[in-house]
This record gives structure tokens, C-alpha cells and sequence, in this order.
């Protein structure tokens, strides 16, 4: 099973405007991998 992570243009300002870079990013991509049921999927 493959899983794609896609960042919006938004998204990533949005992220970074707010102080957040790529280390910040991964836990919760993390998180989603290990527990796929925890957010919604858009």
C-alpha cells in the first residue's frame, strides 16, 4: 500500500507563516501512517 501526502501551496505557507517547518510536519504524518482511522481524508 503506498500513501501520498500532498501539500497545498496554502498549506505550506500557511504552515510555515505560523513557525512550523518539515521536522513539524512528520509527526503527524506519522501519526496518520501508524493509525490511518485518526483524521479524515479529504
Amino acid at each position: 500500500m503506498y500513501t501520498t501526502f500532498v501539500m497545498t501551496t496554502e498549506f505550506a505557507e500557511q504552515w510555515e507563516s505560523i513557525g512550523l517547518n518539515d521536522d513539524d510536519l512528520r509527526r503527524p504524518e506519522q501519526e496518520t501512517l501508524e493509525n490511518p482511522k485518526i483524521g479524515a481524508v479529504i
